[in-house]
């Protein structure tokens, strides 16, 4: 994907928006994901725990799986100084 992307060195200008922003943002060479699609590895990110880890819940109204559910803390919520 990079080899086309002129934030990584590509001749033309095909991603102008993106090297702007990567003059004053990271810029990652490698990146790694704990799943093979967005639906698992998304949660296993927010968890920070393996996918073999989370938990599915049965969400009766759409009657699809849900991977975040509601006990648990995500990073986020515990940066947010009252806890919700």
């Amino acid at each position: 994907m990079s080899t086309r992307m002129s934030a990584y060195g590509y001749n033309r200008p095909t991603t102008p928006h993106i090297a702007r922003y990567f003059e004053h943002g990271a810029r990652f060479t490698r990146a790694y994901t704990p799943g093979g699609y967005t639906a698992i590895a998304v949660p296993a990110i927010f968890r920070g725990v393996y996918p073999r880890r989370l938990v599915w819940t049965r969400v009766l109204q759409t009657n699809f799986l849900r991977l975040l559910r509601p006990p648990l803390r995500t990073p986020s919520r515990y940066a947010d100084p009252r806890g919700d």
